[in-house]
């Protein structure tokens, strides 16, 4: 082969040589295919000759030929890394612009006759071929290597950080090299000939998979790095609560001593739901090959559902990661075993952790060590899977025991029974009496009976439902070898007996679950005989009976709800021969405002059959998947209408997704995600319609006598109105409002026509709901009994209900809207922000953790200059309104911001403006610190609130001696001031701060208080006391205070009591460019009960509006704002059914709820103003570091 390449290279002819040298790489590899070592000492003799040749011409240039002998020595070596790859493509560049450079020179030379230039150019071209052919033959060797690999993404990414940063960077450095858009630039030192295209393209998808599959891991790592953490954090959490201050791993017990137990758990619970989403996304990451990673993540999983409460999805997954272990792995190691038997322990609550079966199973395994034979393997293997079966039996789900409780007794006292509150006399005769008895031993029969098994004494249980709640009868009959377990016969004597259906469910799964745990024993039956009477049982919670009677009985909620009836005073009693769900007790009515009884029941039957499930899947064949298959279909439906009540449904389907997956090894059904897929919303029909379009419709109404037609144009007309409304509602409130009040008279006038239509029946009540009117709605039903059977009635009823701060009547009436519709996803949203009112987040919790999270606010000098610079993108401006008392909401709001990014206010905003109450606030969140005085203040926002709820009395102390007309005194208010103040003068002030005030000297004019003014002009310099004392004074309320060579100020809200654009104009006139600023602005509650004429009530929220002219008001200051600055204004602000005035001070505790509400409903927005108002000042932060 070798001569015979030679004898091809002498016969070239001199004229075509370059020719012939750029085709000598292709003969040698696609003809010829020598080895690598030949191949290189054939390029070499080659280059060598080109080398002599111009080293014959270009005397005393060693340098260049040693050059060119440099470059080629890279050249000849197959690159195996990225790094070795560039190199090649440097040499090659480097090659080429030198030899253009001596070609060039030598055609300049003179001393050098023709013949010979041309035969340097010659040779200098041809080695410039031979070097791009090389090189270019290297280049398809090294994706060829790469193409060819088991680890491509090892080579394609070698040497390089793990993080995203540098996998991005190091890519988009391959693509500069690899990209299809590259390698097809003509004649570049990157591009690939048309036959390689198809490589090239073949390389680059090969680099994003890499690319991909690298971040897919690194987030992996991440989410398992993150998880740790926050499940370390909930440990340490849950040990503080219990007082075992010594384990504690991460958390600091200084920091935490001052928090209470049930602060702590909530804190654990919280940090261990962070780590169950973070262990998730791992999961969905991770491998599904990797089974060991797969069951830990699992097993991970399931401990952090378990520490937070939710026991049944923890065993879930628990059964999960139980699952894959026997299905995957035909060995089980001794440490498999027992890292699964101690999960399933933790996640079952069981106190003991060991078991006969793990101490059998140790005891193998030491046996194991000295067996040989292939059947001794055979049959360790089986008594690992059947130890783990074992395990698996045991784990039968269970419902909470708080999530159901069984009536009590009937009492016989007299004769005098309560029927919703009316007292009736009935004499009740023998058989009445002794049935009562009858059905008194029964329920303590089974309240024993749950008392055992809550506390996991099974056999006593079983010996409890045995005995005889009268003669022959027991609840249970196993005496006998032929006795059976009848699922049937325990629902009659349940229900013969008046026992609720879901007492009786909760009652026949925990029999299920006693009679497979193999921890109790009944004469004459085997392991498989009470396996087979437990899978009846779980088939008999399906009864039907108990789905009819919780049906009827919450039929019967609906009636008392409907009729308005007060049934929550005391307990009432029925006469014992009323049918049964006429047989109401005070618990049964307390019960059904958490959830309907339905819902009660069908989270039980979705255990009963999960339990099912589990016991087919104990010797898994195609026909128990099918089964399975069948079931989790029903599972699906059934949470699909109960999910808004049992809080975990997504969760839920997820994990029985995932472990279905594990059962059969395929995806779960994309049905299951149907029903939970979100509606899209559909856009207005009136998106593109204008002015046009109304008069149409009151044309149409002039001409039409048809009375059903009438209905549909006021319909139509008050739609019309309704969009009009939404989409002024940001940008002009007032104008939305009363766009609002339009369509509420629009569907007034369809309803006289027709009281009965419901469309406009529920458009009207939308309205009144608008426009604050919550008592009308909540009363609207008396007019129109027949909106009780509307599903959306009842949530905008709960929804007034929550203005009103009456959260228990919200939840009662939402539960009844979830009752009439599941699938009403707005009454599903309200229950979810109900939840978060009443429990995990209350105003006093809010509060609480304010003052105790004030230890980790960052005051930071550099980030307060920076944020103070010119050089800063942003000017942020914060303006308050003024309102008395009410002033109490913006205190919240900002402490809520101050908790959220952890800085104080002063450091977040360059400007603070505020009118009346508002200056109170600015002026104190721009006090500094007397040790600290050029960057911290003395005042958090969250102590600005305590003072709201503590010492507002000293604002308004009755002038008693009424020497002026004023109804309080200027002395205590005063007092207050220079308490918290003292000397401090405007010119110390931490940001630029402007308060307005009425100058009545000047004409009643606005004069501005503001720290620019102060350090420019001595004379302006006024002291905090005297700028709150005029900037308070509020007309009748107290007495125009007097500054000296200034004259009588009073409150400057008569005038600006939204001083936003007072804020805005003050920036600008400091040469604050517009497009830096941004704009906070606080209200303090707005009162419009007639959006026509919103002045007309001013006097009930501010001052007697008569005495004075009031120039504009905040809603056309609102306007403009939003029309100048667009989303760089932001306007808080809620509205009040019945008017707040400035001195209600028995209204506070009214107030925190309502701001608290407000905040809540700022986070559940689907634009989540707060999450991006602190994503704004994180980018901030990033700008002044």
């Amino acid at each position: 082969m070798a001569k015979k390449f030679e004898r091809y290279v002498k016969n070239l002819k001199n004229e075509s040589v370059c020719e012939s040298s750029s085709n000598a790489i292709t003969v040698i590899n696609e003809i010829f295919n020598p080895d690598e070592t030949y191949i290189q000492d054939v390029e070499k003799k080659e280059v060598e000759k080109r080398l002599k040749e111009i080293k014959e011409i270009l005397t005393n240039k060693e340098d260049i030929i040693e050059t060119f002998r440099e470059i080629f020595n890279h050249l000849y070596e197959i690159p195996k890394t990225f790094e070795s790859y560039k190199t090649i493509i440097r040499c090659i560049t480097l090659l080429n612009q030198t030899i253009e450079n001596i070609i060039d020179m030598e055609l300049m030379n003179k001393s050098l006759n023709s013949n010979v230039k041309e035969k340097l150019i010659t040779s200098l071209t041809c080695l410039n071929t031979l070097a791009n052919d090389i090189a270019y033959d290297r280049r398809i060797s090294f994706i060829r290597y790469i193409l060819n690999s088991s680890d491509k993404t090892k080579i394609i990414f070698s040497d390089i950080s793990f993080t995203s940063g540098e996998i991005n960077k190091h890519f988009k450095e391959l693509a500069l090299y690899f990209h299809p858009d590259k390698t097809g630039v003509y004649d570049a030192p990157i591009s690939l000939r048309v036959e390689h295209k198809n490589l090239g393209e073949e390389l680059f998808d090969q680099i994003l998979k890499s690319k991909r599959r690298l971040l897919t891991d690194l987030k992996n790592v991440i989410h398992e790095e993150e998880a740790y953490e926050f499940w370390k954090i909930a440990i340490d959490y849950r040990n503080a609560a219990e007082e075992k201050w010594d384990k504690l791993k991460v958390l600091n017990q200084k920091e935490i001593n001052g928090y209470t137990s049930e602060e702590l758990r909530r804190f654990s619970i919280t940090n261990g739901k962070l780590a169950f989403e973070k262990y998730r996304e791992a999961c969905k990451l991770a491998d599904a090959t990797d089974i060991k990673k797969q069951i830990k993540l699992r097993e991970n999983m399931a401990l952090c559902l378990h520490i937070t409460g939710q026991s049944l999805d923890s065993q879930l997954y628990a059964l999960s990661a139980t699952r894959m272990l026997l299905l995957s792995c035909p060995m089980p190691t001794s440490q498999d075993y027992m890292e699964i038997k101690k999960l399933l322990d933790k996640v079952k609550d069981n106190k003991h952790t060991t078991s006969e079966t793990s101490g059998n199973i140790t005891l193998d395994l030491e046996k194991f060590g000295q067996r040989n034979s292939f059947y001794d393997k055979i049959c360790y293997q089986h008594s690992i899977n059947d130890d783990i079966e074992k395990i698996i039996s045991e784990l039968m789900l269970k419902p909470d025991h708080n999530f159901i409780r069984c009536k009590s007794s009937i009492f016989i006292e007299s004769t005098l029974y309560y029927v919703i509150g009316i007292i009736a006399p009935i004499v009740p005769d023998i058989i009445e009496i002794w049935n009562a008895m009858t059905r008194n031993k029964l329920i303590e029969i089974i309240n024993n009976a749950l008392g055992a098994y809550v506390k996991g004494e099974y056999q006593k249980f079983i010996n409890i439902l045995s005995e005889e709640y009268k003669t022959d009868d027991s609840i249970l009959r196993l005496k006998k070898p032929e006795d059976v377990v009848v699922p049937t016969n325990i629902i009659k004597i349940c229900r013969d007996h008046y026992i609720r259906s879901d007492c009786i469910a909760y009652l026949l799964n925990s029999i299920g679950e006693v009679l497979v745990s193999q921890k109790i024993k009944i004469n004459g039956k085997n392991t498989n005989d009470l396996k087979v009477f437990a899978k009846n049982i779980f088939h008999g919670v399906l009864n039907e009976d108990l789905v009819k009677d919780a049906e009827k009985l919450d039929d019967c909620i609906h009636d008392l709800r409907k009729k308005n009836i007060s049934y929550f005073s005391r307990n009432f009693y029925y006469p014992l021969s009323w049918k049964i769900y006429d047989n109401l007790l005070i618990e049964d009515v307390y019960d059904a405002r958490k959830m309907p009884f339905v819902s009660r029941l069908e989270e039980i039957r979705n255990i009963a059959r999960i339990n099912i499930v589990t016991l087919d899947m104990l010797t898994p064949d195609p026909k128990s998947i099918e089964q399975a298959i069948k079931i989790f279909n029903e599972i699906r439906k059934s949470i699909n209408g109960n999910y808004q009540f049992v809080g975990t449904s997504k969760l839920r389907l997820e994990i029985l997704r995932d472990f279905f997956w594990v059962i059969d090894g395929k995806e779960a059904s994309e049905e299951m995600d149907e029903e939970f897929s979100e509606e899209s919303t559909d856009s207005s029909s009136f998106e593109n319609i204008d002015n046009t379009y109304f008069i149409y419709l009151n044309e149409q109404l002039k001409q039409t006598s048809s009375q059903s037609e009438r209905i549909n144009i006021y319909n139509n007309i008050a739609t019309y109105f309704e969009h009009l409304a939404e989409k002024d509602c940001k940008v002009n409130r007032l104008n939305s409002l009363r766009n609002f009040n339009n369509a509420q008279n629009n569907y007034e006038n369809a309803r006289e026509i027709d009281p009965k239509n419901l469309f406009s029946a529920l458009g009207y009540t939308k309205c009144l709901l608008k426009l604050s009117k919550y008592t009308q709605i909540i009363e609207l039903n008396k007019a129109s009994p027949f909106l009780t059977l509307s599903s959306e009635y009842w949530r905008y009823r709960s929804v007034a209900y929550c203005k009103q701060t009456n959260y228990d009547k919200a939840y009662e009436c939402i539960i009844e809207a979830l009752r009439l519709d599941p699938k009403n996803k707005l009454a599903d949203k309200q229950i979810s922000f109900l939840k978060k009112l009443r429990n995990e987040n209350s105003s006093k919790h809010r509060i609480n953790r304010y003052k105790k999270e004030k230890m980790y606010m960052k005051y930071e000098q550099d980030y307060f200059l920076n944020s103070r610079s010119n050089e800063n993108p942003v000017y942020n401006i914060l303006s308050i309104d003024g309102g008395g008392i009410r002033g109490i909401l913006p205190a919240l709001w900002l402490s809520e911001i101050e908790y959220r990014t952890r800085r104080p206010i002063s450091h977040l905003f360059n400007m603070i403006t505020g009118t009346s109450t508002g200056g109170i606030i600015a002026a104190g969140l721009s006090t500094p610190h007397r040790e600290y005085p050029d960057f911290t203040p003395k005042f958090s926002a969250s102590e600005l609130l305590d003072n709201y709820q503590d010492k507002t009395k000293k604002l308004f102390t009755i002038n008693i001696e009424r020497k002026s007309k004023a109804k309080y005194t200027n002395e205590d208010r005063s007092n207050l001031f220079k308490e918290y103040f003292g000397q401090i003068k405007l010119s110390h002030a931490l940001t630029e701060l402007v308060i307005p005030a009425i100058n009545e000297a000047n004409s009643q004019s606005v004069y501005l208080f503001t720290r620019n003014d102060a350090r420019n002009d001595e004379l302006k310099n006024d002291t905090f006391v005297n700028t709150l004392m005029a900037a308070t004074s509020i007309p009748t309320f107290s007495s125009p205070y007097e500054i000296k060579h200034k004259g009588l100020f009073s409150d400057g809200g008569m005038h600006i009591n939204n001083p936003a654009m007072t804020s805005f104009n003050e920036a600008i006139r400091y040469k604050v460019a517009s497009e830096k600023i941004f704009i906070l602005s606080l209200g303090t509650g707005s009162y419009i009960p007639n959006p026509s004429n919103p002045v007309l009530y001013r006097d009930q929220l501010f001052w007697p509006s008569n005495q004075f002219n009031i120039s504009y008001d905040e809603n056309e200051i609102d306007r403009q704002m939003y029309a100048m600055l667009e989303n760089k204004y932001q306007r808080w602000q809620v509205s009040f059914e019945e008017p707040i005035k400035l001195d209600a001070l028995e209204r506070i505790p009214y107030l925190v709820e309502i701001g608290h509400q407000y905040l809540e409903e700022l986070y559940d927005s689907d634009e989540n103003f707060i999450n991006k108002l602190i994503e704004y000042f994180e980018n901030r932060r990033n700008d002044c570091i």
